[in-house]
């Protein structure tokens, strides 16, 4: 994929995304915004593939965390699609790039080959997670001390790695993600526990926050069209996941692979969405890690206000 800027021309016209009978509007002003944007592949890619599609050229899809951690370090891109803790340690270190919008509420379940009713039921089970002191090992971790229950974990790389001990046996139960587990279920009956779900019950707030859209600070008030975009994207994809999952299929090499179908399947599983009041969410989620004795996964302390960007 080419990394070089281009110029995203948004032409004057109100865009309206049908979801829950809303409708957003771009500028009226014919605008041209030059950016260049990283993401991680997955869900939150998932979640912008149209944006991606019509922005070909300046969207960078990577894997794993290493090009985010470099990309927020050395602040060579405009827009940064990152996990919202660590937008927020490197914001604590270096104030470069701002949450405009947390838009992944969480993608991660409880797979299991037997049945489970409640996530105490894992109370002396062993369950394969993977990435210890991950946004999803953090959230397992404080649902464990939660219901003070005791889960023994055993750790592998990556989620891939999960879901496949899942479908060769190895493992009976497993923390597991979409989009990769609605695959898993074409070809096994699996039990699973929404964890966001589980999150809203324990601790009384929407869910946690997982990825989020951050923009350069000398750019966020030039970019409101493109942010915006994206904001449309989201919407779209909540609203029409069918053309979203054939969207996806066409930018990424990954999600041809899952497909269509499963994308389409996957996508109200993977809780995008916005809120009203993102920054009590993240100071939610961020005490829960402090109270992990992770605090620094996002830096020490809570974000201040200019940690949050808005049109």
């Amino acid at each position: 994929m080419k990394k070089l800027s281009v110029l995203l021309i948004l032409a004057s016209s109100f865009l309206i995304v049908g979801c829950g009978g809303n409708q957003t509007s771009s500028s009226s002003l014919e605008v041209k915004e030059t950016f260049k944007a990283i993401m991680p592949s997955g869900t939150p890619s998932l979640g912008l593939a149209t944006f991606i599609k019509d922005n070909n050229d300046v969207c960078e899809i990577v894997n794993g965390s290493d090009p985010l951690v470099a990309a927020l370090k050395n602040a060579n891109y405009d827009i940064v699609v990152a996990p919202v803790n660590l937008g927020a340690k490197f914001y604590n270190s270096n104030p470069t790039y701002q949450l405009f919008e947390t838009f992944v509420w969480g993608n991660t379940y409880i797979a299991s080959l037997e049945p489970l009713t409640t996530f105490q039921d894992l109370d002396g089970v062993t369950v394969t997670g993977f990435g210890a002191n991950s946004t999803p090992d953090i959230v397992l971790r404080s649902l464990e001390t939660h219901y003070n229950i005791d889960i023994n974990i055993e750790y592998v790389d990556d989620v891939a790695t999960a879901n496949s001990q899942l479908v060769a046996g190895k493992s009976k139960i497993i923390v597991s993600a979409e989009p990769a587990l609605s695959k898993i279920k074409t070809k096994k009956t699996v039990y699973t526990i929404d964890l966001q779900e589980e999150w809203n019950k324990a601790f009384g707030v929407k869910s946690y926050p997982q990825a989020g859209i951050f923009v350069h600070k000398d750019k966020a008030s030039s970019l409101t069209n493109t942010l915006t975009s994206m904001k449309n994207a989201v919407l779209a994809t909540m609203e029409n996941p069918s053309s979203t999952a054939k969207a996806a299929c066409e930018v990424n090499e990954t999600f041809a692979t899952l497909g269509e179908e499963v994308l389409t399947s996957s996508i109200p599983n993977c809780h995008y969405g916005f809120s009203d009041n993102q920054k009590t969410a993240v100071e939610s989620y961020f005490n829960q890690m402090n109270s992990l004795g992770l605090s620094a996964g996002y830096g020490g302390n809570l974000p201040d206000e200019n940690f949050y960007f808005s049109i």
